[in-house]
């Protein structure tokens, strides 16, 4: 009551999972976004330095998909196959 926002439900990792495949989702993979880079932090002067740029972006690759990392980034990302999709 008094909310100007809809009601919504905030998914974790596997329950988004679980809800997929409960729906005959075939799921390919699942990510978080943002996972070093999360909360507003100023990358300006990471961004500036072309090797730390890669290497922050070859974490944030590497840690997005690592299990215990997925509810911590600011969105969960599914990468899914639909049923009769070829």
């Amino acid at each position: 009551e008094g909310s100007e926002h809809p009601a919504l439900h905030f998914f974790h990792a596997a329950e988004l999972r679980e809800w997929l495949e409960a729906h005959g989702c075939q799921v390919l993979e699942i990510a978080a976004s943002n996972i070093l880079a999360l909360h507003g932090a100023d990358l300006a002067p990471i961004h500036a330095d072309p090797a730390a740029w890669e290497t922050l972006l070859a974490l944030e690759e590497r840690l997005c998909t690592a299990p215990g990392l997925l509810d911590c980034g600011s969105h969960i990302i599914a990468a899914v196959r639909t049923p009769g999709a070829t």
